[in-house]
């Protein structure tokens, strides 16, 4: 009976990496694109980029400003201190109104340059400034 149990038991041989392989498909991408760029160019775009990042958090100050002084026109009780109490008053609202054509004035540089920080549109403007060459095969 031990004979005949061996003759009915089978081995299932495999390779194992060649079972795996089988099902895989690998995909090469290695195409690089190389800008060349002088210094001063570079110099330029980045200089551009700075003015822009700067005047994305100008707005912060003169609201700042416009917002403290309507709160103090608004609950201050003015006194006679080395000015009169009406000349510090036509004071804070001149620094109101200056602040808000300020606030104004930056709002508008705010949504003019929105978006141009932004790392692809950096890339592209240093690609447009850059030498191109083609590659010839």
């Amino acid at each position: 009976m031990n004979q005949t149990k061996s003759n009915h038991e089978s081995r299932v041989s495999f390779n194992v990496s060649e079972e795996l392989s089988k099902g895989v498909v690998v995909n090469i991408n290695l195409q690089q694109e190389v800008i060349v760029i002088t210094t001063d160019r570079l110099n330029l775009v980045l200089n551009e980029t700075k003015e822009i990042i700067e005047q994305q958090k100008e707005w912060q100050t003169p609201c700042g400003i416009l917002i403290a002084c309507i709160l103090a026109l608004c609950s201050a009780d003015f006194k006679d201190f080395v000015l009169s109490k009406y000349c510090w008053q036509a004071i804070f609202v001149l620094i109101s109104l200056w602040s808000f054509l300020w606030l104004i004035k930056s709002l508008i540089k705010f949504f003019k340059n929105r978006g141009k920080d932004d790392i692809d549109v950096i890339i592209e403007q240093i690609k447009k400034l850059s030498v191109q060459v083609s590659k010839t095969e």
